[in-house]
């Protein structure tokens, strides 16, 4: 299974220079959606060749596809749309539910690719103010560390009177993130279950 479920709702989204305004008539029990190119033009399109990539403009008005349906960054950037726009996206509640949307510049994958380049090696897209919406100013390619240490979920410890994150303290001690939480919430490391949001001191190794 791909970035997007067969049934996913794509109403708002943009794929190139697509834009969906509605759901279409189904042919041959294939889900249609009809869309509105940049020149205006409006045409019903296969959900398949939209999440694909290999429709992404009437093909008539002038506009060329970006071609780029196999990179990370468009993968990035088709993950950012459907969770933020899709009340079927498992994160939805912590996205679009809550109130986070996408800059109109970037609801074209031609602008997020200008303002983001390429999604680098081991990174994925990160907003730098967790409660601000998806813009340019707001977002960078971070590591998983990185994003882990700036999310609400994130857990505070202290450890030789040193305050930190569980990320980074698996980091600062060389053990694996998974291995370092399991310990802290099974008490292999604290002598009480962690709890998110609070401060917990580390008492034994």
């Amino acid at each position: 299974m791909g970035i997007f479920s067969k049934k996913a709702n794509l109403l708002g989204m943009t794929f190139g220079i697509w834009n969906v305004i509605s759901e279409a008539k189904p042919i041959k029990k294939i889900s249609m959606w009809t869309c509105r190119c940049e020149c205006g033009k409006e045409k019903d399109v296969a959900a398949s060749s939209l999440k694909s990539g290999t429709s992404s403009g009437c093909g008539s008005c002038g506009r060329k596809k970006h071609g780029m349906s196999h990179t990370g960054a468009y993968k990035s950037w088709c993950a950012m749309m459907y969770r933020t726009s899709s009340s079927k996206h498992i994160a939805y509640n912590r996205y679009g539910g809550r109130g986070i949307t996408v800059c109109d510049r970037w609801h074209l994958f031609e602008n997020f690719y200008e303002d983001m380049g390429e999604r680098p090696n081991g990174k994925t897209l990160d907003r730098i103010d967790y409660d601000g919406n998806y813009s340019k100013e707001n977002c960078r390619w971070a590591t998983y560390i990185q994003q882990s240490n700036n999310t609400s979920f994130n857990h505070v410890v202290i450890f030789n009177d040193t305050e930190y994150t569980i990320a980074q303290l698996s980091k600062h001690l060389s053990i694996k993130y998974t291995t370092l939480r399991r310990r802290i919430i099974t008490g292999g490391v604290l002598d009480a279950p962690i709890k998110s949001g609070k401060k917990q001191e580390m008492r034994k190794l």
